[in-house]
């Protein structure tokens, strides 16, 4: 079988089981094609996660049957926005709740609600959102190719089909910036005390709370955090308002760059309508973090309470089925030397409707006969140019958010399996960024072009070719790195 494979830190069972349920369940009703294989691995600090390579093309292709048609494009956005609404909601109930005064029997219900209620949207924006990277992007990209004249180069062609495909959208990182800017320059102007712009920063704590939250940090942000980050802007940036006005005047250049690129070339209304559904699908991968953190740490939250209650070590319990967990709620004796094994090595196979879980061991053999492949040593790596920019800079490969936290200084370069939420404070330090995942509406993509940092995704080998150290020239502009000797 081949995979289509992703890398991150730890994730422990817990957080990404209602996920792998809610996939193997679901997806294949809901992407209206045969979606029955994953794989999910975590040994030590390590993390693969990866999808059956031709049903997960599959998917794509089926994506773009479905927005063929005006009707159709609604009724598919329309079905993720109501799933992703009912997730949601039930997240807000259960983090507003005293759990405390919760029976076993009513974690339980709480439990089979919240997964009931989150199944659908992670059944289908899971799946399909990695789908649009794959499939669909290469599809883009050769129609693209092939409307343009003969004599354009291939770097030529990388700068055109960049500035076609960065979306015009603003991402939660963006949006968060833009409200807490907003707030500095109402105490710039105003001369206010942090406790007058407290109402004001809260609406911005209701809306970002969940910001810092991913697969690997489960921690929220509280206002502490907030007021941190409001005297850094302060501190750091002299006319919020003039920073503000220049955030604005680059995204109408992006929109104006890609208008007049269209017109010159004359593209179809094909390509537009795919250029369009790269900026909605740009949304919908930040509706999918949000979908995926919220949901995860309100089940995180039962986890936790289950452990209170039985006085177990949640640690434990993070290895842990919620069925499993419900269990120990109905007077099932815990196993710690299972719970040992899978912090060790824990592997998910899904095939054919069914889910398999192997521990220690059998964790690791699986991981070999399925996964392991030579990569040859290169001078030189090419990906797609997901944010221009040319960078000589020292490597820092990263094995999840925690190790980017920990290792990246300013002017370092960001080298990864792919970026997710809790990695923004590191990818701000970031000289450039490198991954060996992801494609135009990546995370990576997308925040890196927010904040003008040079970016490199879908290397593939990144990670596996480059050391900690490494000197490296990146090419942006063209998706070109190479190493150079010190």
């Amino acid at each position: 079988m081949k995979w289509f494979v992703y890398t991150r830190g730890t994730i422990p069972l817990h957080r990404i089981a209602p996920a792998l349920a809610s996939i193997n369940e679901c997806s294949t009703k809901l992407n209206d094609i045969l979606f029955d294989k994953l794989l999910y691995i975590n040994e030590k600090d390590k993390l693969w996660f990866a999808w059956d390579k031709e049903q997960i093309t599959e998917v794509g292709r089926k994506i773009l049957e479905k927005i063929k048609t005006k009707e159709g494009k609604k009724t598919h956005f329309n079905k993720i926005k109501i799933f992703f609404d009912k997730a949601i909601k039930s997240s807000e109930r259960i983090r507003k709740l005293n759990l405390k005064e919760f029976d076993n029997e009513e974690i339980i219900k709480l439990y089979k609600e919240h997964y009931d209620n989150c199944k659908e949207a992670h059944g289908l924006m899971d799946v399909n959102i990695d789908a649009i990277d794959i499939y669909p992007v290469e599809y883009l990209k050769e129609k693209i190719k092939k409307s343009l004249p003969k004599n354009i180069g291939s770097q030529e062609f990388i700068k055109i089909y960049t500035k076609l495909t960065t979306p015009t959208y603003k991402t939660y990182v963006k949006r968060e910036e833009i409200e807490l800017l907003k707030i500095a320059s109402k105490i710039r102007k105003q001369n206010l005390s942090f406790e007058r712009i407290k109402p004001d920063l809260k609406r911005v704590i209701d809306k970002f709370w969940w910001t810092s939250l991913g697969f690997e940090s489960i921690d929220p942000k509280f206002e502490e955090d907030f007021l941190k980050a409001l005297k850094e802007y302060l501190r750091d940036i002299k006319d919020p308002d003039d920073y503000l006005k220049k955030s604005e005047k680059e995204f109408a250049e992006i929109k104006k760059q890609r208008d007049k690129l269209i017109e010159n070339y004359n593209l179809s209304k094909e390509i537009q309508d795919l250029i369009k559904l790269f900026d909605d699908y740009a949304l919908f991968h930040d509706l999918r973090k949000e979908m995926q953190v919220r949901t995860g740490y309100s089940f995180q939250l039962l986890m936790y309470e289950t452990a209170r209650r039985l006085r177990l070590d949640k640690k434990d319990l993070e290895w842990y089925w919620p069925d499993e967990v419900c269990d120990l709620l109905k007077n099932k004796k815990f196993n710690k030397k299972e719970a040992d094994k899978r912090i060790r090595a824990v592997c998910v196979l899904a095939s054919e409707g069914t889910l398999k879980t192997y521990s220690g061991d059998e964790a690791v053999k699986i991981r070999k006969q399925q996964l392991e492949e030579e990569v040859r040593s290169t001078a030189e790596i090419i990906g797609t140019s997901a944010s221009p920019g040319k960078v000589i800079a020292n490597v820092k490969v990263c094995n999840g958010a925690e190790d980017a936290l920990r290792k990246i200084q300013k002017g370092d370069v960001l080298v990864c399996g792919m970026t997710l939420p809790d990695y923004v404070p590191a990818m701000k330090k970031a000289a450039a960024i490198i991954t060996d995942e992801g494609g135009i509406t990546c995370h990576a993509a997308i925040i890196s072009r927010e904040f003008n940092i040079p970016c490199i995704t879908g290397t593939r080998i990144a990670t596996k070719v480059l050391k900690d150290g490494d000197l490296i020239e990146i090419d942006a502009d063209n998706g070109i790195i190479k190493k150079l000797e010190k």
